[in-house]
């Protein structure tokens, strides 16, 4: 157990208790409050949810495809990032072999969107 003495001054000691949990967490609480709202707003409307709707499709279709955009649109940019911005052999490159990789990227990540369309 640490001193008074053992902390800098100007900083309290936050104690996590034995499980090393510190216990004045601000972002644990309110997320637990929260998802216990959500799961009583879901049981409240499970009997009056229609999943075979049109509303209920659209809205599905709507939150597939912007979670899809969100992982295209990620995996492009971890992509361009490690392989081209950082990498010291790239930026050295010709502009012809720049446009290559991108365009090669571009198709992989068309590809993949066909991919997820089909499936």
């Amino acid at each position: 157990m640490r001193t008074s003495s053992s902390v800098p001054r100007g900083q309290i000691w936050l104690d996590g208790g034995a499980d090393g949990v510190n216990k004045g967490s601000g972002v644990s609480r309110p997320a637990a409050v929260v998802g216990q709202g959500q799961v009583a707003v879901g049981l409240g409307l499970r009997q009056s949810y229609n999943g075979n709707g049109v509303a209920a499709n659209i809205a599905s279709g709507i939150l597939d495809a912007t979670s899809a955009g969100i992982l295209l649109y990620t995996g492009l940019v971890e992509l361009m990032a490690h392989e081209i911005i950082l990498n010291p052999r790239m930026m050295k490159s010709s502009t012809g072999k720049l446009t290559y990789v991108f365009g090669c990227m571009m198709l992989g990540s068309g590809l993949m969107a066909l991919l997820g369309r089909w499936a």
